[in-house]
């Protein structure tokens, strides 16, 4: 069964660059470069897998992750962040909603092993 994955990332070109190695993998992925845009294709599409950014445009990451926790309950969440301050969150009770989190730069084989 293909799963379906989105991407919720401001950066444009990263974000394209990891759609099209996971759709070389047999993903269905979409794309979203700010919070609103994610959380209007996440009302309205069922996502197997969301790949998120904590720090984005008009609305954050951490509120995307409550969304999907509500109204999403068996969408699997993985954070991808390069933030340094976004270490406190992991360690305190922000993050604990996530299924998994990833530091970029990570190795795409990284996160195919996580995704499988």
């Amino acid at each position: 069964m293909i799963k379906r994955v989105l991407i919720v990332d401001d950066d444009e070109i990263f974000c394209e660059e990891l759609a099209c190695c996971l759709r070389r993998e047999d993903f269905s992925v979409d794309t979203a470069y700010d919070g609103l845009e994610g959380r209007s294709l996440i009302y309205f599409k069922d996502y197997d897998i969301l790949l998120l950014d904590l720090k984005l445009p008009e609305l954050s990451g951490l509120d995307i992750l409550k969304i999907v926790k509500l109204k999403r309950k068996n969408m699997k969440v993985v954070v991808i962040s390069g933030e340094e301050y976004l270490k406190d969150l992991i360690e305190g009770d922000a993050l604990k909603q996530a299924d998994g989190v990833l530091w970029k730069p990570f190795d795409v084989p990284q996160l195919l092993e996580m995704l499988h």
